[in-house]
């Protein structure tokens, strides 16, 4: 992951399960010496008429570590911005399709 303030932060996603088109879910598993917090992430995309839904859950160990990633990595605008991103990237396919 490469943050806001210019470090290149090192990540290991483990996919656990992929089903397309709907669902994504994996793990941030650290390698030993890196970043001590785990936690889940599962993306769901759901069709609602011509738009479709997206959903993002992220199950922490702790509030703790929640908290901690949310301060020290600034988790919620980097989701916000990534987020952001694929809405620009989808805009850019659609005008291309």
């Amino acid at each position: 992951m490469h943050g806001p303030d210019g470090v290149d932060y090192p990540n290991r996603i483990v996919y656990i399960e992929i089903k397309k088109p709907e669902l994504l879910e994996y793990k941030h598993a650290p390698d030993k010496g890196d970043e001590p917090v785990s936690f889940e992430v599962t993306v769901t995309f759901a069709e609602q008429g011509d738009k479709t839904r997206l959903t993002v859950r992220m199950l922490f160990p702790s509030a703790a570590a929640r908290d901690h990633v949310v301060t020290k990595y600034g988790a919620i605008e980097g989701m916000n911005q990534t987020l952001g991103r694929l809405e620009e990237l989808l805009a850019k396919l659609t005008k291309e399709a």
